[in-house]
């Protein structure tokens, strides 16, 4: 008995010897996290809650969190504007990177690890860059607007650069890297023999139907990079197994979802 007792002390005085040394390897990065990350937010929490002042460029802290909804008032629509223009892009790069990723995956072949390299070539380059570069294709004198007024698509007096259509061209090129890469690192892990599996079970989502033989529900995820160091994940998932193809009484569903934020 008095084996068993010196043997959980030592255990405990082991476990704690671990956690000290985890929270002393952890401490530069809290410390780097605390510093150029915690500090920062509070102080533009304390500016964005200030007041004015009497004096020109002077400002009391008041703590006046109605300030967020004044704001949000009077950039209203800018705010609406700027997530339809964000909904646009993302729609647009998913259309075109769904399929590339797709095709570097299973279609490409020897030439896979090319094609990768010019998908992940524009980091290379720097993001103001491409901006700029942007902004010389659309330009007056860019490829596209001498095209466009050479086909009489648009007049001669429309212009590209200051309007809604290089904004979402600029988002949708510059994030669509963003969106290629995870699509091609999920559909490259899928085993084509389970698509072979499938077709023995009746099931054939992937194939001519799109709706699998043994199982009926609907599927939706969303991975949205709002900004380059913050990603929203979201998945909702509902099905339904009916009775007739199951050994069982009743029909079976479920439905599940998740909601997560990455920095």
């Amino acid at each position: 008995m008095a084996a068993v007792v010196r043997a959980k002390a030592s255990a405990t005085t082991s476990l704690r010897r671990n956690n000290k040394l985890a929270y002393f390897l952890l401490a530069p990065g809290l410390l780097w996290l605390a510093i150029f990350f915690v500090a920062p937010i509070l102080t533009l929490v304390s500016t964005s809650t200030k007041v004015p002042g009497m004096g020109i460029g002077e400002f009391d802290q008041a703590w006046r969190w109605a300030n967020y909804w004044d704001a949000l008032v009077a950039t209203k629509a800018q705010f609406f504007r700027s997530f339809i223009f964000a909904t646009i892009a993302t729609l647009i790069a998913l259309a075109i990177a769904y399929p590339l990723a797709y095709g570097i995956a299973f279609k490409s072949g020897k030439y896979k690890n090319i094609l990768l390299v010019l998908v992940v070539a524009p980091f290379f380059c720097s993001f103001i860059l491409r901006v700029i570069a942007w902004k010389q294709i659309l330009g007056e004198e860019g490829p596209v607007v001498q095209t466009l007024r050479t086909l009489h698509i648009i007049s001669p007096t429309t212009t590209l650069t200051a309007s809604a259509f290089a904004v979402v061209s600029g988002m949708t090129y510059n994030f669509l890297p963003f969106m290629t890469l995870p699509l091609y690192s999920s559909l490259e892990r899928i085993d084509p023999r389970t698509l072979e599996a499938a077709g023995d079970l009746y099931s054939n989502a992937f194939t001519e139907s799109s709706r699998p033989g043994n199982e009926n529900g609907f599927f939706f995820v969303v991975n949205a990079r709002l900004i380059p160091s913050l990603q929203l994940h979201f998945f909702m998932d509902t099905y339904q197994f009916p009775w007739l193809r199951y050994t069982i009484n009743r029909p079976s569903q479920g439905r599940e979802w998740l909601l997560q934020f990455v920095y």
